[in-house]
């Protein structure tokens, strides 16, 4: 784990819930892009380090129940993902035929 990594899951470990800390906070902290954040968290995860989000930013689920809820959001954005994938595998040959009038 790479110093980076490490300030990052200190960072989150010390949010909460109630009061997450932001990706341009963690941007900040490690002077790199939100998109370095996010790959970040994502090697988090990946390890198994239990970093949630909610929509102003990142913490570590204190317990059970935090994580649970967390991972109910995760998964519908995944279904939702699926689904589209889905359909747009379906209906490949329809898309050809279709044409936009300007």
């Amino acid at each position: 784990m790479d110093d980076d990594m490490k300030l990052i899951l200190r960072l989150c470990q010390r949010a909460t819930r109630e009061k997450p800390i932001s990706n341009y906070e963690l941007s900040v902290a490690i002077q790199a892009s939100g998109t370095a954040v996010r790959r970040i968290i994502a090697e988090l995860r990946e390890l198994g380090y239990r970093v949630c989000s909610v929509s102003t930013g990142y913490f570590v689920a204190r317990n059970e129940a935090e994580y649970k809820e967390f991972r109910a959001y995760y998964m519908a954005k995944i279904n939702k993902r699926l689904k589209r994938i889905y359909a747009m595998d379906n209906h490949v040959d329809s898309q050809t035929e279709m044409r936009l009038e300007c």
